[in-house]
């Protein structure tokens, strides 16, 4: 297989589907920068941003998790 440059398939914060996912060189800034590739929606940084805050609690909380030994 053929070695490719690039991030993979993105998760889309509009539909969740993992595809392609295309931003305007042109306007990086705009709440329009990214579309997505599946639902064909577009979206903003602070979108992208949004969705990983949603998820920043459950990171702390798992980095504090006690570890359980056997």
């Amino acid at each position: 297989m053929a070695e490719t440059r690039g991030f993979g398939k993105l998760p889309c914060p509009k539909c969740g589907a993992e595809t392609s996912v295309c931003l305007d060189l042109d306007d990086m800034e705009s709440d329009e920068a990214f579309t997505c590739c599946e639902c064909e929606e577009n979206f903003g940084m602070a979108d992208v941003k949004a969705f990983l805050q949603k998820w920043a609690p459950v990171f702390e909380w798992i980095d504090k998790a006690l570890v359980v030994t056997e």
